[in-house]
């Protein structure tokens, strides 16, 4: 379906969203062609649309406000390049600009600082890191570095652990898509950088999806004192790959996963009948405290076991039934 912007997009990837949100087709915008070229599969995004106007948390969130000057700025913007295309209302939406939020505790050296630098290669604009209370000192004062211009930082105020983002009901916030990660998940050296986008093309084709890539576990190192474990514990989620053979039927907890506006972590039949998926080498992660060598800790690999408040530990869910996607 052809159709024409009023602006001239260079060489970008965009999503046309109806009402709706979803995705009429997606097309690349290249120099003063104004044309869509070659129409790809169909993708469910939603809005890019921010309000701007949140109530304030009851919770000990501090500075939420800084988080949505970009969000109105992004608004402005899109209602600007809002036009009529075959009686629908269409806005475009470039998938670099999902809202990524990080949660944060007392990790700098161990995921944070390389997943950002990721994130910026990957040329993601809505960066935000939602901080439980740190207090390891290189963490404090990379918050009050040049290295975090462009990045929002939230306060939770507290240590509210890896489910902060759903206890400050900052899901509640959201009027499209976005993306919660732990600190400690980066992308591997050959993960592609349309990692989002691919995120988004496998939520819509099992429609709808929490959808997230897999954790890496063939190349754990003999010095990791639990590799044999994880190693068992994670193989369950390498079982059962989609036809498709670029994913798996697996749960995802809070390692990296896109979301649609107001799903909780674990979105299920509650909000209809949500199927879990792990994306498949090459779009995969390494969850950088597997890789230590046990028998030798950072120091703040050792500062973060002695200030952990209330234990964490993930277990092995079973995969999400396939009839269910």
């Amino acid at each position: 379906m052809p159709c024409t912007c009023q602006e001239a997009w260079r060489e970008r990837k965009y999503y046309v969203v109806s009402h709706n949100r979803r995705v009429l087709e997606s097309c690349t915008w290249s120099g003063d062609n104004q044309k869509a070229k070659a129409p790809q599969r169909l993708l469910q995004v939603g809005t890019s649309i921010y309000s701007g106007k949140h109530r304030s948390s009851e919770d000990k969130v501090q500075a939420l406000h800084d988080m949505y000057p970009r969000q109105q700025q992004h608004a402005e913007e899109d209602i600007a390049r809002r036009e009529k295309v075959g009686g629908a209302i269409l806005t475009f939406v470039d998938y670099r600009d999902i809202p990524i939020y990080i949660t944060s505790f007392n990790n700098l050296d161990r995921g944070l600082r390389q997943l950002l630098a990721w994130l910026r290669r990957a040329g993601m604009t809505s960066i935000g890191i939602l901080d439980n209370n740190s207090s390891w000192p290189p963490l404090l004062e990379f918050f009050n570095s040049p290295a975090m211009d462009g990045i929002q930082l939230l306060h939770a105020g507290a240590n509210l652990g890896p489910d902060a983002f759903w206890r400050l009901d900052l899901h509640l916030r959201q009027t499209g898509p976005f993306i919660v990660t732990d600190p400690d998940c980066v992308p591997d050296d050959d993960c592609p950088l349309d990692l989002v986008r691919k995120m988004l093309e496998v939520s819509e084709r099992y429609a709808p999806a929490k959808v997230g890539p897999a954790l890496r576990i063939d190349d754990l190192p003999e010095h990791y004192a639990l590799r044999d474990h994880m190693r068992l514990c994670e193989s369950d989620y390498w079982v059962r790959k989609y036809d498709a053979g670029d994913c798996w039927n697996a749960a995802i907890d809070t390692t990296a996963a896109i979301y649609q506006p107001g799903w909780e972590k674990w979105p299920l039949a509650s909000q209809g009948g949500v199927a879990h998926v792990r994306l498949d080498f090459p779009y995969v992660l390494r969850h950088v405290p597997w890789y230590e060598d046990s028998a030798n800790l950072s120091a703040e690999a050792r500062y973060y076991m002695a200030h952990v408040e209330n234990g964490y530990s993930s277990s092995c869910p079973q995969p999400i039934p396939m009839e269910q996607a």
